[in-house]
């Protein structure tokens, strides 16, 4: 994890393909205390905040902690290349790259889902973003889980659709 001047804290699993040319767009100026992509992406969110995200080019998943709100945001990249799974309950909220982690923690009631054990054997693959396990979510490809740590209430919200990548597109071969 990186830590920020302002108490801010950013675990970041990936690579940002144009961090080089985004810190030179909207940094000028500004100190940094290395060369990599995981200093950038926490100055652009500080600094910018989620709409930061558009114009990142790489593939990643984070978990961003904004001290000053306490709040909690949880990201994947535009095309799901890094999975995120979150469990949630009452009083509790885990995640990671993976499902095996979250499995660890005992007072989780962790039920195996029925309902996907008969999609998967149906179509060899679960439901779009579901896990075999009840309680047990993947984060959806473009989109952030925004966590409000005071009411420990959930938002998801999607800050790139591929829809929009296709307009782009066809635009630009239209012009």
């Amino acid at each position: 994890p990186m830590i920020s001047d302002k108490g801010n804290i950013l675990a970041f699993n990936g690579e940002i393909l144009n961090f080089k040319e985004l810190k030179k767009k909207y940094f000028k100026g500004i100190k940094f205390n290395s060369n990599g992509d995981t200093e950038v992406l926490l100055k652009g969110l500080e600094l910018i905040g989620i709409d930061f995200l558009k114009e990142v080019r790489g593939f990643f998943a984070f978990a961003f902690y904004i001290k000053s709100q306490k709040e909690l945001i949880l990201a994947r990249d535009h095309f799901g290349i890094k999975p995120l799974y979150y469990y949630k309950n009452d009083k509790n909220l885990v995640f990671s790259s993976e499902i095996s982690p979250i499995l660890k923690f005992k007072k989780f009631n962790l039920n195996i889902s029925k309902r996907i054990i008969f999609e998967y054997l149906c179509r060899s693959t679960p439901p779009y973003l579901e896990t075999f396990y009840k309680n047990i979510f993947e984060i959806e490809p473009g989109s952030i889980l925004k966590i409000n740590m005071k009411k420990f209430k959930l938002d998801k919200v999607k800050y790139y659709k591929l829809e929009n990548a296709w307009k782009k597109e066809k635009k630009i071969k239209n012009s």
